[in-house]
């Protein structure tokens, strides 16, 4: 009885996901997203930053220029994950290596670390890590999620991020006096690939 009550729930949500409509979110880059998922307003102080929320999913995105990801930085990364491509046995637990639009990416899952990310609704963490290595700047993508099931859907959003062409370059460049808007703290790109320490707040 208990079998068959588990499958009927992810049945449930295999046909939710599947008749769920998407729509493509323009934020520069071009991301396919379920219709469901709202955008929060926020503003970074010396990046592109933005928020989408939905039921069971949070996504935060942090895209950075030349200034705060330089391109020999951007390039280190791209041959680190180029020698993790080659030989499988350098990844980490959870981590794979994507192409995504042509550009070699960083993915990985986790479960949510509140020393580094922060207290978040849900304990689940997907994260897409992507450098543009010829002009500098980085984007990096966080989603948390709540349940197992929510993955499937993860994946095939990061997995359809698209970059108008020549959109490395038009990164937004720091301005050193925009301020976040609402309770949102969104984590940081690579910038310079270095991890960046919490705030007191617990936020990144």
């Amino acid at each position: 009885m208990r079998i068959s009550v588990v499958t009927t729930l992810i049945m449930s949500a295999l046909i939710a996901h599947a008749e769920e409509r998407w729509r493509l979110a323009d934020e520069g880059f071009m991301i396919n997203i379920p219709e469901s998922w709202k955008k929060i307003k926020v503003k970074g102080i010396d990046s592109h930053v933005g928020q989408y929320s939905a039921e069971t999913m949070d996504m935060h995105f942090d895209e950075v220029s030349s200034l705060l990801c330089s391109k020999e930085s951007a390039r280190s990364f791209v041959g680190e994950m180029k020698k993790k491509e080659a030989d499988r046995r350098l990844l980490e637990s959870g981590e794979e290596i994507w192409h995504v639009d042509g550009k070699i990416a960083r993915f990985r899952t986790q479960k949510v670390d509140p020393e580094v990310y922060g207290e978040r609704r849900f304990s689940n963490v997907a994260s897409l890590e992507v450098a543009y290595e010829d002009e500098g700047g980085s984007l990096s993508i966080d989603i948390f999620y709540k349940n197992p099931e929510d993955l499937p859907t993860v994946r095939k959003v990061l997995q359809s991020i698209t970059w108008k062409k020549d959109s490395s370059k038009a990164v937004v460049e720091p301005t050193g006096n925009a301020q976040p808007e609402g309770p949102a703290k969104v984590a940081p790109a690579l910038k310079e690939l270095a991890p960046t320490q919490p705030s007191k707040d617990g936020s990144r």
